[in-house]
């Protein structure tokens, strides 16, 4: 019953593409869509990639059509890989295909360390529950797919388990984004990956709800958790080894450094904050000391917070006694695009692009002539996808 249910959904997507296509004169849309049905997506990737590439030489071709046919030339690429197992799989894509902004934002942004039915895995199951909504958040589900299609710290190995759990955070972070401590429907995908890669228990969350929602500064959250002197410097087993390692148990009986920032780091991801570990190393490749980055406003603008600001550097001398840079202080995230370039400052990097699909357009004038850079942002390491000179 639901598998025809699920056929009969793709069909009408397919007709209703086609009808589309033939009112606007777009034929991409419709091509995928066909390929997606037939199973047949291998056979797009050189015409798309011979339409891309003129496309990119004519300095006439809007970015917008650039990340149009980008996002269908990965689309194809990547997809092409998948092994798409029933009609549910096929309603997803074809779904996807006729949705642009949440298609583009979520293939542009697709690297080359994702496995193809991993990432199915998670967004079927997106699909299958929030398929009324997902086009609205573009961004978090993008954010939810290329996070959950891995495992994470302690996480299951099990994809359907991993899709069943985005879906859950699906479900918390667009329920309660009005109570986050930032809007999610207006961050890029490139800083959501640091609030979706929740991974404490549905009890946690209410535990942390409860104590942290009205708190401040997410770098105060770190210092919650009682510092494990005896396991630090007398060598005795840590107290939390013995416990189940939840944030109740941390907050009552203390931890070392990486567990005060493990610590504050899932509850500035509860509360919407992107928030990061860091870990720093001494001079010898041993770990020195771990705290928290976190994203932080200053006035109408936003900084990179740190809890390092508030710890003695002479605690954190590395092994040849020499005190660490100030480079070690902060957190940078590289690459990152922005839809307003002036909402969100990340320590001394900022960026910004004409959308919010992860595609960045450079066009540069030197005295050998006009350049054509177009830079694809995937996973935090750039990439030229075409460039010419």
């Amino acid at each position: 019953m639901h598998q025809a249910r699920h056929m009969g959904i793709g069909i009408i997507l397919l007709m209703w593409a086609i009808v589309v296509s033939q009112a606007h004169g777009e034929s991409w849309t419709v091509r995928l869509s066909t390929a997606v049905q037939n199973q047949s997506l291998a056979e797009l990737i050189h015409p798309l990639s011979e339409d891309l590439s003129r496309s990119v030489l004519d300095e006439k071709t809007p970015p917008e059509k650039l990340i149009e046919l980008s996002a269908a030339y990965r689309f194809a690429v990547f997809f092409s890989r998948a092994p798409i197992s029933d009609d549910l799989d096929k309603a997803c894509l074809l779904w996807l295909v006729q949705h642009p902004r949440l298609m583009q934002t979520l293939c542009l942004a697709l690297g080359p360390t994702e496995r193809p039915d991993a990432v199915l895995s998670v967004l079927r199951a997106l699909y299958r529950t929030d398929r009324e909504t997902m086009a609205d958040w573009p961004d978090l589900v993008t954010a939810l797919v290329v996070v959950w299609d891995e495992p994470r710290r302690e996480s299951s190995d099990d994809p359907a388990a991993r899709g069943d759990w985005a879906v859950q955070l699906y479900d918390y972070y667009t329920r309660n984004n009005r109570r986050l401590r930032y809007d999610l429907r207006s961050m890029p995908w490139n800083l959501q990956i640091y609030v979706v890669d929740l991974v404490i228990s549905r009890e946690e969350m209410i535990w942390a709800w409860d104590r942290y929602n009205q708190r401040g500064d997410v770098g105060g959250f770190y210092f919650d958790v009682p510092y494990d002197k005896a396991a630090f410097y007398q060598g005795e087993d840590k107290k939390i080894d013995a416990l189940a390692y939840t944030l109740d148990n941390l907050q009552k009986h203390g931890g070392i450094c990486t567990d005060q920032a493990y610590y504050a780091t899932q509850i500035g991801r509860l509360l919407g904050v992107p928030t990061v570990t860091i870990i720093g190393q001494g001079g010898a490749g041993q770990v020195a000391h771990a705290w928290v980055g976190y994203l932080a406003r200053q006035g109408k603008k936003n900084r990179l917070g740190s809890d390092f600001r508030t710890i003695s550097r002479a605690n954190v001398l590395d092994r040849t006694g020499r005190r660490p840079s100030n480079q070690t202080k902060h957190f940078r995230i590289r690459n990152v695009t922005f839809r307003r370039a002036s909402k969100y400052h990340v320590g001394s990097t900022v960026a910004g692009t004409v959308t919010g699909t992860g595609l960045g357009f450079v066009r540069t004038r030197s005295s050998s002539g006009n350049r054509t850079t177009v830079i694809e942002s995937l996973s935090g390491q750039p990439r030229n996808l075409v460039e010419t000179g």
